[in-house]
């Protein structure tokens, strides 16, 4: 049976591989922001174009440019939804196979449908689903620039300063982004990871965090602690313990 060391190993590289699929899903995620800020801008030139001399504006081309705005976030959140359920159902399905072939686990009995995979991507482990997480961001984010509108056109703000605070609100809404992707994926793989083990026939797992200067109290508490399965809670005692986690488990094999 392989040791832990080799399953500390394995385990920096699955790492690698999450953060991997991380960068990527943000490379994509701010190709199509740039695209949204371009179309915002439009929808901008097009609110102002309607301001007469003494500031005066349409109210109903306000709403009908948050109701274009809406839209392009619309389409900005199902890109991500996406992109996220597909890189999640890859990460589950690479990382069992992985799991329990190093596990010595016959590959004949080892199967999986696709419709099962589904189900647990869209598992609500921390009390929504990912889909639901996205969504909630684009609300917020909705929130924040209809906010930035009605706010700088009672102020009389320029088309320039809106613009460069509706870019922040959408700067800021990648770095969510790129928290939920982390998490989501840390998640995923933890499930996967301890799913195999089951299959495998073991009954514990170690809690294995990554130490460093940036290891929350949490995690640093909770290293080297064995579990049993069978009470395996991400939050409790599995990864993710939180935003951005970077803990894993081992098995225990003895």
């Amino acid at each position: 049976m392989k040791n832990r060391e080799y399953w500390l190993k394995r385990a920096i590289i699955d790492d690698k591989l999450a953060e991997k699929d991380t960068n990527k899903i943000a490379k994509l995620l701010k190709k199509e922001l740039i695209k949204t800020k371009r179309e915002i801008k439009k929808e901008l030139a097009y609110l102002y174009s309607d301001i007469d001399q003494n500031g005066e504006y349409s109210k109903y081309r306000l709403e009908s440019v948050l109701s274009s705005i809406n839209s392009l976030l619309d389409n900005l959140y199902h890109k991500e939804i996406n992109l996220l359920n597909n890189s999640l159902i890859e990460r589950y399905i690479h990382t069992y196979n992985e799991k329990v072939e190093q596990l010595g686990v016959n590959s004949s009995f080892n199967m999986l449908s696709e419709s099962l995979v589904q189900e647990i991507v869209k598992t609500n482990w921390s009390g929504l689903t990912f889909s639901e997480r996205i969504w909630e961001n684009r609300r917020r984010l909705s929130f924040a620039i209809k906010s930035v509108l009605s706010n700088g056109l009672k102020r009389g703000e320029s088309i320039q300063k809106m613009s460069r605070a509706i870019s922040s609100k959408l700067n800021a809404s990648i770095k969510d982004a790129r928290r939920l992707v982390r998490t989501e994926t840390c998640w995923i793989q933890t499930k996967a990871t301890v799913d195999s083990y089951t299959k495998a026939g073991l009954t514990q797992y170690e809690f294995c965090a990554y130490l460093d200067s940036r290891t929350s109290d949490t995690c640093r508490s909770l290293d080297g602690k064995v579990f049993d399965i069978k009470d395996f809670m991400p939050g409790v005692n599995a990864p993710p313990m939180h935003a951005n986690c970077r803990s894993c488990i081992l098995p225990v094999t003895k």
